[in-house]
């Protein structure tokens, strides 16, 4: 018998890089910035922060020098638009939801940068 998921939400969405109450790319083709996201589990206290790099291919090809990108948490729009951002950012959230808080982790670990990872306690 398996057990039913937690289910994951997506607390806050900040950035480093742009505001997103009043940002508006200049040009939806060429865009490139860090997101963060806090997720925890739905109705329970705690939650932990989540990264990824949001970018166009012109915003990378006008950031880079790189010929091969393979850094992993890059999410990768055609055209940017926050509503498809936040669409698909929760469908991988949802997408991640397994039996555990900790199993749940590795799965977003696939996607995303996680404020933990490869932390390790002596």
């Amino acid at each position: 018998m398996t057990s039913k998921p937690v289910e994951l939400e997506i607390r806050s969405w900040s950035s480093p890089d742009v505001d997103f109450k009043a940002w508006r790319p200049d040009d939806r083709s060429d865009v490139f910035f860090l997101l963060e996201m806090e997720i925890g589990v739905a109705g329970e206290a705690g939650m932990d922060v989540f990264q990824v790099v949001v970018s166009t291919p012109e915003g990378l090809r006008a950031r880079s020098s790189k010929p091969v990108v393979r850094e992993r948490a890059t999410l990768i729009l055609a055209d940017y638009s926050w509503d498809l951002l936040r669409r698909t950012c929760v469908e991988i959230v949802a997408r991640c939801a397994a039996a555990s808080w900790e199993e749940s982790v590795l799965r977003l670990q696939r996607y995303f940068m996680w404020e933990y990872e490869d932390y390790s306690v002596s």
